[in-house]
C-alpha cells in the first residue's frame, strides 16, 4: 500500500498525457494477458527429440551419407570420364522472396530515418554531418546544417 502510495505520488508530480499514460496501461494489461493465455494454454508439443536421439539420428545419417557419397563419386567418375560438368551458378543467388524481405526492411528502415529526420529538426542530417563531416562536405551538406 506505501508502495502504492509512493507511485501515485510520483505520477502526480509529472503532467503526463492521459491518452499516452491510458495507451501505456492498455498495453501492459494486453501483455499480461497474452502471458497469462500462453501460460496456461501452451500449444502442441514440437516433437522435440532429446539430445541422445539426435546423437543417434546424425550417426544414421552421417554413415548412410558417407556409404551414398562414396557410391556417388564412382558412378559419376565412371560416367563423366571425359566430359565437363555444368556449372553449378545457374540458380540465382537470391530467390523473390529473399529480395522482397530486404526491400521490406529497407523501406521501412528508410521510412523512420526521413519522419524521425522531419519531425525533429534535420537531426538525422546533423548527426551524418557530425559523424562523417569530409563525406558531408563531399555533398555539400555542412552549409546546409549551419543554416538550420
Amino acid at each position: 500500500s506505501d508502495l502504492i502510495n509512493k507511485a501515485l505520488a510520483h505520477f502526480r508530480l509529472h503532467e503526463f498525457d492521459k491518452d499516452a499514460l491510458w495507451a501505456a496501461i492498455i498495453g501492459f494489461v494486453l501483455g499480461l494477458v497474452v502471458l497469462a493465455i500462453l501460460t496456461a494454454f501452451p500449444g502442441q508439443p514440437n516433437n522435440v527429440a532429446d539430445g541422445n536421439e539426435i546423437l543417434q539420428k546424425l550417426d544414421t545419417r552421417a554413415s548412410a551419407d558417407n556409404n551414398e557419397n562414396i557410391q556417388k563419386d564412382h558412378r559419376t567418375n565412371n560416367s563423366l570420364q571425359g566430359q565437363t560438368r555444368k556449372d553449378d551458378n545457374d540458380s540465382p543467388a537470391m530467390s523473390i522472396f529473399q529480395i522482397l524481405n530486404i526491400a521490406i526492411y529497407i523501406v521501412l528502415i528508410s521510412g523512420m530515418v526521413y519522419f524521425i529526420n522531419r519531425d525533429y529538426d534535420n537531426i538525422a542530417t546533423k548527426w551524418f554531418v557530425q559523424t562523417f563531416p569530409r563525406e558531408a562536405e563531399a555533398l555539400g551538406l555542412h552549409h546546409r546544417v549551419d543554416e538550420l
